[in-house]
C-alpha cells in the first residue's frame, strides 16, 4: 500500500510535453520495430503521421485549487466516487503501477486497487512478482488513473509498505477460487515454457485443494 501521498494530481493528458519525452525514445523504437510497421502498401511515415494527427479537446471540467479539497486523499476520495458512480466508466478501479529496479530501469503494469483509507490505497500482488522484488528494494512508487470518460487523469506518488499479514489473508481468502487457482498455477513475471505446463500446474493445485 501507498501510505504518505506527497502529490496526488488531476489533469487531461498532457498532448505538449509528451513529445519531448517521445523524442528520446525514437531512435531506439525505430531501429527494433521498423519492419513491424510496414506491409504491402504501408507506409511507416504515413502510420505516424496519422497517430501525431489525433487531437481530443478536454473541455468537460476544470479543477481549481480553491475548491479543492486540502487534504490529497479527501479529494481522492471524490473523484474515486465520481468514478464509480458513473456507468461511463468501465473500470474505475484500474490503475497503472510504475515501480523501478535497482539499477534504475522503470516498468508499468496494470493492477486494481483494492481500498483506501487515512493510511494510503491498497492493492495485492504476489511478493515474487517483478513488482513485488522491486519495490522490496525501492519501496517508492507511483499510481495513475485514467479515467478518460470523465475526461480525468489522477497521479499519486509515496512510499510502499507491506499490508498487514491479517489484510493479506482475508483478501486472500476472499477471492473467487479461480482466482486463487490461477495465482497458484502461474508463477508472476516468469517464463512459462507452455499453455501445457500451465494447465498442468493448475490442475495439480486444484487436486492438491481436493477439486476435480
Amino acid at each position: 500500500k501507498i501510505r504518505d501521498l506527497p502529490r496526488c494530481s488531476a489533469a487531461p493528458p498532457d498532448n505538449g510535453t509528451a513529445g519531448r519525452h517521445a523524442a528520446e525514445l525514437v531512435p531506439s523504437l525505430r531501429g527494433v520495430h521498423r519492419g513491424q510497421f510496414r506491409g504491402p502498401g504501408a507506409s511507416y511515415t504515413a502510420a505516424m503521421s496519422h497517430i501525431a494527427d489525433l487531437r481530443k479537446s478536454y473541455e468537460a471540467g476544470e479543477l481549481e485549487e480553491a475548491r479543492a479539497a486540502n487534504e490529497p486523499l479527501h479529494q481522492f476520495d471524490v473523484w474515486m466516487r465520481e468514478a464509480l458512480q458513473s456507468p461511463k466508466v468501465p473500470e474505475p478501479n484500474a490503475m497503472t503501477l510504475a515501480t523501478v529496479s535497482a539499477d534504475g530501469r522503470p516498468s508499468t503494469r496494470i493492477v486494481l486497487i483494492k481500498g483506501y483509507d487515512a493510511r494510503g490505497l491498497v492493492w495485492y500482488t504476489n511478493y515474487q512478482s517483478r513488482k513485488g522484488r522491486e519495490l522490496q528494494v525501492q519501496p517508492f512508487a507511483a499510481l495513475q488513473f485514467h479515467w478518460v470518460e470523465l475526461e480525468r487523469v489522477v497521479r499519486i506518488e509515496g512510499r510502499v509498505e507491506f499490508t498487514s499479514a491479517e489484510e493479506s489473508d482475508a483478501y486472500y481468502a476472499s477471492r473467487p477460487l479461480d482466482s486463487r487457482l490461477g495465482a497458484w498455477a502461474s508463477p508472476q513475471s516468469e517464463v512459462i515454457g507452455s499453455r501445457a505446463v500451465l494447465v498442468a500446474h493448475a490442475a495439480r493445485a486444484a487436486a492438491e485443494h481436493g477439486l476435480h
